[in-house]
């Protein structure tokens, strides 16, 4: 059962990371091709469904363990807060239709709530490298 937890943990931390990790493999790849260094800022948002399997791992161990839940839980709420809330003011603001020119305070808004989003995915990602430390070290010493 503690292994599994570990296993758990560490896929959850995965799946959390590779979408951050994702846009900077592909620049790096695409700069060793084009001489060019591109990034697309989007794909953490794109590619938010493996960030989300990998947040509910870490919040089914959390909850299992006593281990951090509370933090998780609402990093983890107010991620997907900033993720629908830059969706919706883009649709809202006529970015995602093209009707407003993608530039000013709405691309500040849309792009700030973006990177928030991504702030909190990267910090579910280090609490949950937390947790497995913690959990190990409580292993081992049971051990």
């Amino acid at each position: 059962m503690k292994t599994t937890r570990l296993v758990v943990i560490g896929l959850g931390v995965f799946l959390i990371f590779f979408p951050l990790a994702a846009p900077i493999i592909l620049g790096g790849i695409y700069f060793v091709q084009n001489g060019h260094f591109m990034v697309d800022y989007l794909m953490p948002a794109e590619l938010f469904p493996a960030g989300l399997v990998g947040a509910l791992l870490l919040l089914l161990v959390a909850w299992g363990t006593k281990t951090k839940f509370r933090i998780i839980l609402w990093i983890f709420l107010v991620g997907i807060l900033l993720l629908v809330g830059s969706q919706a003011y883009a649709v809202v603001s006529g970015l995602a239709s093209g009707e407003a020119p993608f530039s000013g305070l709405n691309q500040a808004i849309v792009l700030g709530m973006l990177a928030l989003f991504v702030v909190c995915q990267f910090v579910l990602g280090v609490l949950g490298i937390q947790m497995f430390v913690k959990l190990r070290q409580k292993d081992k010493s049971i051990d």
